[in-house]
């Protein structure tokens, strides 16, 4: 085998790895929900960690468990809110936070929907997750909104919202369904060292901040609000928090890639 022909399998190899890493992003799970748990978890607090398994690196619990019953996992890998009234906050890790706020890299926070059937009567109720600073200040977020629309029926939205020049700003995303079936993924990315904060809906950003500029984050927290109704069903398939890891790694692996191609040019040209 020429040595040309080595070089070119070792350089395709590092670069197949290289790649997986990338479409991935290989993120890293701080706070992750999958909802996998048997039938009847909620969450998992202290005092009750039995709750649904949070698979993430820091495995946190919440501040607050259950809702007699109204939000709770399936069984069959989602996590269904059901017959549930009025305002809900859970957050994590319980007060005062992370004892270390995070306040450098880049973060994703996520969340996926399975299905949702809203009250139509229910304007102005929401469910979602937010970003917290060690004030309790919400510095990010997103939530699904029930809204009424120019001709005054209810319509259902995603609305995202975020520090800009330290001012709160929105951006919205209409979807009008009351009823929807069809798989949705809502997320926002985050970069203290850059200053800037992605929203993100099924994969394609909606709105790019070039001038975020929070400090830091101590909580992640759960909400309904005090609209929300009894009559009202959201199928989650997964949420929770995760780290970007920063562009070194991969400069490492290509860096990997090029020695191990001169290592091979160097055997060649010892032979």
């Amino acid at each position: 085998m020429s040595l040309l022909i080595r070089m070119l399998k070792v350089f395709f190899c590092f670069s197949l790895f290289a790649q997986g890493v990338l479409q991935g992003q290989n993120l890293i799970a701080l706070e992750y929900w999958d909802f996998n748990d048997v039938v009847g978890k909620s969450f998992a607090t202290t005092s009750n960690p039995s709750g649904m398994v949070n698979s993430g690196n820091n495995a946190s619990n919440w501040n607050f468990g259950g809702t007699s019953g109204t939000m709770q996992t399936d069984g069959n890998g989602n996590f269904v809110i059901t017959g549930h009234n009025g305002q809900t906050y859970r957050k994590l890790p319980n007060d005062p936070g992370y004892s270390t706020p995070y306040n450098s890299g880049k973060y994703r926070m996520e969340m996926d929907f399975n299905s949702w059937n809203l009250d139509g009567t229910a304007a102005g109720s929401s469910l979602g997750l937010e970003l917290v600073n060690t004030s309790g200040a919400r510095i990010a977020a997103f939530q699904l909104l029930l809204f009424l629309g120019t001709d005054n029926s209810n319509n259902a939205r995603f609305q995202f919202s975020g520090i800009s020049n330290g001012i709160l700003v929105y951006e919205s995303v209409t979807v009008n369904l009351l009823n929807a079936d069809t798989a949705y993924a809502i997320a926002l990315e985050l970069d203290f060292d850059n200053d800037t904060l992605d929203f993100l809906l099924n994969g394609t950003s909606v709105r790019s901040i070039t001038d975020f500029n929070a400090t830091e984050f101590s909580q992640l927290k759960f909400f309904t609000n005090n609209p929300w109704s009894t009559n009202s069903t959201v199928s989650l398939d997964s949420m929770g928090l995760l780290q970007v890891p920063e562009p070194a790694t991969y400069a490492l692996m290509l860096g990997l890639s090029v020695l191990a191609m001169l290592g091979l040019k160097w055997r060649g040209f010892r032979r």
